[in-house]
């Protein structure tokens, strides 16, 4: 409880001060990080993140199991041996699924604490997300908002590697 109160002190004074200092909050996302997620609880999906890739993979429902998305410089709709690259324009909503672990404390707009937790909102050109931080200081739900998609992501398991 100290820490999350040092945490969100440390956030409030950012915000007030407008100053460009990191806190290190998001530490955890300079490793690869491998999750299970549930999407508005409906799609069971898995995604990766490593230094230069990120990897949405379909895990249920079962019909669509396998179906991945990979993106990096360029992006790739995977099945089976079958790699087909697509503009990442039209991926958008794919695109913020794999970016969740991929925040900047310079998008960092408002800091809370709400139930126990840490509840941080980033907001970039095409996204807003609502991070809450669970145990161990890791996303355990975030919610993405956008013009043209809105996601409730309930983060299953978290590996970092």
């Amino acid at each position: 409880m100290k820490r999350l109160f040092l945490i969100l002190l440390f956030f409030s004074a950012f915000l007030l001060f407008s100053c460009r200092a990191e806190y290190g909050i998001l530490d955890y996302q300079e490793k690869d990080i491998v999750a299970e997620c549930m999407v508005n609880g409906k799609y069971k999906v898995e995604i990766q993140k490593t230094q230069n890739m990120r990897k949405v993979t379909v895990l249920e429902p079962q019909n669509a199991r396998g179906i991945s998305f990979e993106i990096g410089e360029r992006a790739y709709a995977l099945y089976g041996e079958t790699k087909i690259e697509i503009e990442k324009a039209h991926l958008d909503g794919i695109c913020a699924l794999a970016e969740i672990f991929s925040q900047s404390e310079e998008c960092l707009t408002t800091a809370k604490e709400q139930g126990g937790g840490s509840v941080l909102t980033f907001q970039n050109d095409t996204c807003v997300y609502k991070i809450t931080f669970g145990e161990h200081s890791l996303p355990k739900h975030i919610y993405i908002l956008s013009e043209g998609f809105e996601y409730n992501i309930d983060i299953l398991s978290i590996d970092l590697k």
